[in-house]
């Protein structure tokens, strides 16, 4: 059992196979989205979660990295900014008339 740091009781992960794979780097993360409406933060090295970010009202449908923040778009028709590093909500980012599955970060 591990304890996530930014969630109140943390959470039990288990890595299936696909993510073992993924998870064959070293010293790098995987960020995910998901329909649970959270995103987490993977290490490749050990194949836990590191962090978890949770403020969208809908499912996760992309997610983004640019340096120290992530980026996520979401069926909420918003997009969030995180500092990947502390899990702080930036800034949310509202105007979509339909669910956010498509973005780019320049």
């Amino acid at each position: 059992r591990w304890r996530g740091p930014w969630v109140e009781g943390g959470d039990d992960v288990r890595c299936s196979s696909g993510l073992r794979k993924l998870c064959g780097g070293v010293g790098s993360e995987v960020v995910s989205g998901s329909g649970d409406k959270t995103i987490k933060i993977w290490s490749r090295l050990s194949c836990q979660v590191v962090g978890r970010l949770e403020g969208h009202f809908r499912f996760v449908a992309i997610v983004g990295v640019a340096g120290d923040e992530v980026v996520s778009g979401s069926g909420d028709k918003t997009i969030k900014i995180w500092n990947r590093r502390s899990g702080e909500l930036v800034r949310t980012l509202e105007g979509h008339s339909g669910f956010v599955d498509r973005m780019g970060v320049v």
